[in-house]
C-alpha cells in the first residue's frame, strides 16, 4: 500500500521548539520566585530573584511574539493573534503571582 505524497502546501505541526519558547519564562519566573523565597530579607539570592523576575517579564514579551508568529505562519494571521492575547493572559498571570508571592518581603526604606 502505498502513502500518498504530502501537499506542498503543509506546515509542519508546532514542535518541541514552540513549546520551549513558551515555558521558557515561566520556568524562569519560578527559578526568580524560588530564589527569593530562598534568599534571606535583602539578601544576594533575594536580590538575584527580583532581578530574574524583570527579565523573565521582558522574556514573557518576546516569547508572546515568537510564539504567535510560529502560529500565525502555520494557521494565518487571524490565529497568530489570538495565540498572541492567550499567552499575554497566561504570561501575565504567571507573572502577577511571581511577583506577589515576592511582594510581602520587599522592604522599600
Amino acid at each position: 500500500m502505498e502513502t500518498p505524497p504530502p501537499s506542498p502546501d503543509a506546515k509542519p505541526p508546532l514542535g518541541r521548539t514552540f513549546y520551549l519558547w513558551l515555558c521558557a519564562p515561566v520556568l524562569s519566573m519560578a527559578v526568580a520566585t524560588a530564589a527569593s523565597a530562598a534568599g534571606a530579607r535583602n539578601g544576594d539570592l533575594e536580590g538575584f530573584g527580583m532581578v530574574l523576575s524583570l527579565l523573565s517579564l521582558l522574556a514573557m514579551i518576546a516569547c508572546s511574539v515568537v510564539c504567535s508568529v510560529m502560529v500565525g505562519k502555520r494557521k494565518g494571521g487571524g490565529l497568530g493573534v489570538l495565540t498572541f492575547i492567550g499567552i499575554q493572559v497566561i504570561y501575565v498571570s504567571v507573572a502577577c503571582a511571581g511577583c506577589a508571592s515576592m511582594v510581602y518581603k520587599m522592604d522599600f526604606r
